[in-house]
């Protein structure tokens, strides 16, 4: 299997999540960190009222 595009993919195979609530984050807001499995990644949100 040829994988030496992955990183054009972008964020593959979410494993695990966690969030963070905005009194133990760093800048304030509410994050949502999602480690992915496949592309080996690790993904942050920033949470916020719509």
């Amino acid at each position: 299997m040829d994988c030496t595009n992955i990183s054009l993919v972008g964020d593959l195979g979410p494993e695990s999540i966690k969030f963070v609530e905005a009194e133990n984050s760093p800048n304030g807001n509410p994050l949502l960190i999602i480690g992915n499995e496949v592309s080996g990644t690790v993904t942050v949100y920033q949470v916020t009222e719509k």
